[in-house]
């Protein structure tokens, strides 16, 4: 089982067809979903025996899940397949911090230069900080980095 595609609010949860499907075609599976801090499970959504994923919403953002499936035939559903770990409802990319104080660098009659510094964007460990410069002439702004 895998989970893929995590946002804040949604994930992708995959599964492979089971090995015996217990002599009659499976006809959908069910999938469940469980916040890690409550407990319980509930339900996530159905596809059918075609498919081996499916988009789980309604995820709450900064919780952990846990997920399960239940391929089912005429015959009954099957044991779940548990996810093995949790899955943190989390965005790919943190939001950026707020950017520095504007300051002005340079004017005339007809224009004001404007800098400040970029929000810290951190990344694989190093935190990279840029300068913005920015000037207006006339009524438009203009970037001159």
């Amino acid at each position: 089982m895998k989970v893929s595609d995590v946002t804040k609010e949604t994930c992708v949860v995959s599964w492979k067809p089971p090995l015996d499907n217990g002599g009659c075609p499976i006809e959908r599976y069910i999938v469940e979903k469980q916040d890690v801090g409550r407990g319980g499970w509930t339900p996530a959504g159905e596809v059918n025996g075609d498919n081996t994923s499916l988009r789980v919403t309604k995820l709450i953002p900064g919780k952990e899940y846990l997920f399960r499936v239940r391929a089912v035939n005429k015959e009954g559903e099957s044991d779940p397949l548990e996810t093995s770990g949790a899955t943190l409802a989390k965005n790919p990319f943190d939001e950026p911090s707020a950017p520095g104080k504007p300051e002005i660098s340079d004017w005339d009659k007809d224009r004001v230069d404007l800098q400040w510094q970029t929000p810290v964007i951190i990344k694989e460990g190093k935190k990279i900080i840029e300068r913005n410069h920015f000037c207006m002439i006339g009524k438009r702004w203009w970037c001159t980095d």
